[in-house]
């Protein structure tokens, strides 16, 4: 039915934009400990 395409697709938008999230999360956690880890050698 429609109505459980537009759940299906609110779904998996919501799943990449998740997944946009962690990309994110991840890139600025290895940026912030890269900086890190520069900073105490």
């Amino acid at each position: 039915s429609a109505l459980a395409l537009s759940v299906d697709l609110r779904t998996t938008f919501k799943i990449d934009d998740i997944r946009d999230n962690m990309d994110a999360a991840v890139l600025l956690f290895t940026r912030i400990t890269q900086h890190n880890g520069e900073f105490t050698e």
